[in-house]
C-alpha cells in the first residue's frame, strides 16, 4: 500500500476509532448551537522510496477541517466530518526534476443514528493523477459508505473507485518515454 492510501486509511481509522469511543463512553457534554470546528493546515515534505524503484519528494499542502456535531438535546457526537480544503500532494523525481500534482477534495466522516447504526463515509477526489501524454492513471473518485448496524451487520455501498496503475507515473518520473 502506498503512501498516498496509508495516510487516507490512517485518516478514516482514527475517525472510526474517535466515533466509536465516544458512542461507547456515552459522553455527554454541553449543548452547542454550533458544531466544534478544528483546522489542521498541511504544509509538509516527506521522502517516499517504496513507490517507484527511485526516492521521491513528496510535499502536501493545503487544510483538513474537521466539525464534530452533537445531539442538541443530550449533548452526545452524533456526527463527525473532516472536509478536504484545496490539499495538493506534488510528488518529484529529484533527479530528473520531473512531478505530478495530485488533488484531493471532498469529506469523510462518521454518524450514528439514534437507533445505534454507525455509518462511515468517503466523497470525493482523492489523489488522481494525470500524466502528461497518458491520462488519469492513478487515484479515487466517487463515493463510499459503509453502515454497522447497532447489531454488528455491515453494508458496504460504494460509487466510482478506482485505484489504477502507479506504474505510469514512475515511467513519467523517471524521465523514460
Amino acid at each position: 500500500m502506498d503512501r498516498i492510501n496509508r495516510t487516507r486509511v490512517r485518516i478514516a481509522l482514527v475517525l472510526a476509532i474517535l466515533t466509536l469511543a465516544i458512542a461507547a463512553q456515552g459522553l455527554s457534554v454541553a449543548m452547542a448551537e454550533q458544531p466544534l470546528i478544528d483546522r489542521l493546515d498541511l504544509s509538509e515534505t516527506s521522502t517516499a522510496t517504496s513507490l517507484c524503484d527511485f526516492p521521491l519528494v513528496e510535499q502536501r499542502e493545503g487544510t483538513l477541517q474537521t466539525l464534530v456535531f452533537r445531539n442538541q438535546s443530550s449533548g452526545e457526537v452524533v456526527r463527525i466530518a473532516t472536509n478536504w480544503q484545496d490539499v495538493t500532494s506534488t510528488i518529484t523525481n529529484p533527479e530528473s526534476g520531473l512531478s505530478v500534482t495530485s488533488r484531493f477534495a471532498g469529506h469523510d466522516g462518521a454518524t450514528r443514528d439514534e437507533d445505534g447504526q454507525f455509518v462511515f463515509f468517503s466523497q470525493g477526489v482523492r489523489g488522481l493523477i494525470t500524466v502528461p501524454g497518458v491520462g488519469a492513471t492513478f487515484g479515487q473518485a466517487g463515493n463510499t459508505t459503509v453502515r454497522v448496524s447497532h447489531d454488528g451487520e455491515v453494508s458496504v455501498f460504494a460509487g466510482f473507485q478506482w485505484d489504477g496503475d502507479f506504474s505510469a507515473v514512475c515511467t513519467y518520473l523517471a524521465g523514460t518515454p
